[in-house]
């Protein structure tokens, strides 16, 4: 069997798709990636996950504003074998969407764009691959064998970034180091934006063919790029978010806080550097990085962690003109 899924365009949706995948007898392995978890996701699959749990790995992306210590923390109770996927970077997240189960003589595959979470199996419109294979057929085992092969290599080549969770002490270390969510936290502050929004958006919900929770609103949509504020722009909140860290940050602690100072929004953060493998913004903070350099305010760091500091007549004098460290 090889078909499309196109949930909430048509009548079915995820959830279905994936209960049938771990449904499949005597499984010697079950794999589950995606780019985003929760609790919620975790829940509906717990009853599939439960007679399969000794077999099942499951990835899951970090970092990324979604996946939750409630999510980690429920797979594990389930006994499922744990690992997260953290790339370093906000602007570069873990993306695939894959939920196989495979035994002796067949395979069940689902490929596509539905998230570990309640949204992903059941309300968005996501569209998958549904495959039932055959492992004596040369090419469907060739398939499996190349997809499991990828993701083993994938966990062996990048050991500081796909870790293995083992405890709830592994899951708060994620959490205080914000790279992971907790839901009752991020529940309360969207429910107190909620009516602002509500009053603002006049686009209708679209009325999809599969059942959704009544409570469901669509995301607007992005436009076209926002700008990016020029290079002088990051100069001054460069000094101030080193002075929030203490005067000394990583990389992306940096990145995240002149974020905040500078109300960067995520059409903007989302925007990649066309000639290097980094976002705009990164490269913008790289430059406002130099100057501040050129004028001693502050230097690299290479002791351990990357990172970067300010000097002490960094912490002491205030950047008035950014102008003046603009000149070469």
């Amino acid at each position: 069997m090889k078909r499309i899924l196109l949930q909430g365009i048509t009548s079915e949706n995820h959830l279905t798709a994936v209960r049938h995948v771990l449904a499949l007898d005597c499984p010697e392995r079950v794999m589950i990636s995606a780019a985003f978890m929760n609790k919620r996701g975790i829940l509906l699959l717990s009853e599939a996950l439960k007679p399969v749990a000794k077999q099942t790995i499951i990835l899951a992306g970090i970092r990324n504003g979604i996946t939750s210590s409630q999510g980690l923390e429920a797979c594990l109770e389930l006994g499922c074998a744990v690992y997260v996927v953290d790339t370093g970077s906000q602007q570069l997240i873990f993306h695939p969407k894959i939920y196989l189960s495979r035994n002796s003589t067949e395979a069940r595959l689902v490929a596509g764009s539905a998230n570990l979470t309640r949204a992903g199996l059941c309300d968005n419109i996501e569209a998958s691959l549904l495959l039932d294979l055959k492992l004596n057929n040369r090419d469907d085992s060739n398939l499996i064998c190349e997809l499991e092969k990828q993701v083993d290599g994938m966990i062996e080549e990048y050991p500081k970034n796909v870790i293995r969770i083992s405890s709830s002490s592994d899951i708060k270390m994620l959490l205080d180091t914000d790279r992971v969510i907790d839901e009752a936290r991020a529940r309360k502050s969207n429910e107190s934006d909620s009516q602002n929004r509500h009053e603002l958006d006049k686009v209708p919900l679209m009325k999809l063919k599969a059942s959704r929770r009544p409570s469901a609103s669509l995301e607007e949509m992005p436009n076209i790029d926002e700008a990016i504020p020029n290079q002088l722009a990051f100069i001054i909140p460069l000094q101030k978010a080193l002075r929030q860290l203490d005067g000394w940050g990583t990389n992306d602690e940096i990145c995240n806080r002149v974020t905040k100072i500078m109300g960067l929004s995520e059409n903007q953060l989302r925007q990649r550097h066309k000639k290097q493998n980094i976002s705009k913004v990164e490269k913008q903070i790289a430059f406002a990085k130099s100057r501040l350099t050129k004028g001693k305010y502050g230097k690299k760091t290479t002791e351990g962690v990357e990172g970067y500091r300010l000097t002490e007549k960094g912490m002491r004098e205030d950047i008035l003109n950014p102008k003046a460290l603009w000149k070469d």
